[in-house]
């Protein structure tokens, strides 16, 4: 979520049970309801979608699971991703590194 920056919903800290990191706490995102959308908001989403995996992609990472659940409106009203568990690096195809703090 780091390595993604802007395209994705901010990580604000880590959830630790033992040594081992279980959880990721990230700032609020709103769900995107589709059904609320009329057809001019939706075609409006769909544009957003593809700027926004293209911006992912010019950082050098895959999301890996594009869906709907996985995107979030951001408190600035932007659209972001979340849940990167399946993302991976566009060069080397092998799945980011763990960022140590």
């Amino acid at each position: 979520m780091q390595l993604a920056g802007d395209c994705s919903i901010a990580p604000i800290g880590r959830v630790f049970k033992g040594d081992q990191q279980v959880g990721i706490i990230m700032e609020l995102g709103k769900p995107i309801d589709v059904t609320r959308l009329d057809l001019q908001e939706r075609k409006e989403l769909t544009t957003k979608v593809i700027a926004l995996v293209d911006s992912l992609h010019k950082k050098g990472l895959i999301h890996g699971d594009i869906k709907l659940a996985h995107i979030l409106v951001a408190q600035d009203g932007s659209i972001r991703f979340w849940d990167f568990e399946g993302s991976q690096l566009e060069l080397t195809g092998s799945a980011p590194p763990k960022v140590k703090h």
